[in-house]
């Protein structure tokens, strides 16, 4: 797992150069759901961390502790229905899904 798609396109150069097949011989996957991701040759499995709604959780955690006259650090769960989307490639092998449960 690359840490951002740009990343993953490029360890997938490197893959190819070495002489692997992707996703026949090894997967790789992005982080991040960039448009990158789909029109990379072959798509790239990606997360979509939906940024909008991470940074909706942090701006109402910010104002919750600015606003607490006693402030508190506090942990968030953050569901993995809306966390985790998975962009495949339709004729690529099922071991290049990820399945999250």
């Amino acid at each position: 797992m690359a840490v951002n798609d740009l990343t993953a396109v490029g360890v997938m150069k490197g893959l190819v150069s070495a002489g692997l097949r992707i996703p026949q011989d090894i997967s790789v996957t992005g982080f991040d759901k960039t448009r990158l991701a789909e029109y990379s040759n072959p798509s790239i499995t990606t997360v979509d961390i939906h940024r909008d709604l991470l940074g909706q959780m942090a701006a109402d955690a910010l104002h919750a502790l600015c606003s607490s006259p006693n402030p508190q650090g506090r942990e968030y769960e953050v569901s993995r229905n809306w966390l985790w989307e998975i962009l495949r490639d339709p004729g690529t092998p099922s071991r290049t899904s990820l399945s999250v449960h």
